[in-house]
């Protein structure tokens, strides 16, 4: 995105996959879907908040978080080929964005990527998010809405890990506009 925005010519097109545009909206999401989440899940989550010591009960009810909101197929053959190869840096990810989903305390806690959205090419740019994506609809429209003439397309049954979820789905709905930025 940034450098759509710095150069938007230079591209044939832009996809913004289930996209971090500010860490203000990010996290305003994250507790919005937290608050879907059962009651008990909901407790556990606030006992974990940084600076708590992350333990077992952290450790289910993130993963409670994460299969509402991240991958809903976490067995899925695209996952398996991903673990299977991927070597995670999880000390990057700490670094950029911290230890917890709810509280960004990393180099992008206050990354604030609206201002660009004017800057995009609407034609050529592709908000794409999943039907449970950490990234709500409403979120995503209004990103999108901010963006004249863009797209936003959402992968049904699907979370923020939308190919890895439904990847023969978001594969088809990618590709047909990925020719229509070829053409």
């Amino acid at each position: 995105m940034e450098y759509a925005a710095t150069a938007p010519r230079a591209l044939a097109g832009l996809v913004l996959g289930s996209p971090l545009i500010s860490t203000r909206t990010w996290l305003a999401d994250a507790v919005a879907l937290r608050k879907q989440l059962p009651e008990d899940v909901q407790e556990s989550l606030s006992r974990c908040d940084p600076p708590a010591v992350f333990g077992h009960e952290c450790e289910i009810a993130i993963r409670s978080f994460y299969s509402s909101f991240t991958q809903r197929t976490p067995n899925s053959n695209a996952m398996q080929r991903y673990n299977a190869q991927a070597k995670p840096n999880d000390r990057l990810y700490y670094a950029m964005w911290g230890s917890s989903e709810f509280m960004s305390t990393g180099t992008l806690r206050n990354y604030n990527g609206e201002p660009l959205l004017s800057d995009l090419d609407g034609a050529r740019t592709l908000f794409m998010i999943g039907q449970y994506d950490e990234v709500r609809l409403t979120t995503a429209a209004a990103f999108a809405a901010r963006v004249r003439g863009s797209d936003l397309c959402v992968i049904p049954g699907s979370a923020h890990l939308f190919l890895m979820d439904r990847p023969a789905e978001a594969v088809g709905l990618l590709r047909p506009w990925l020719r229509r930025q070829d053409g």
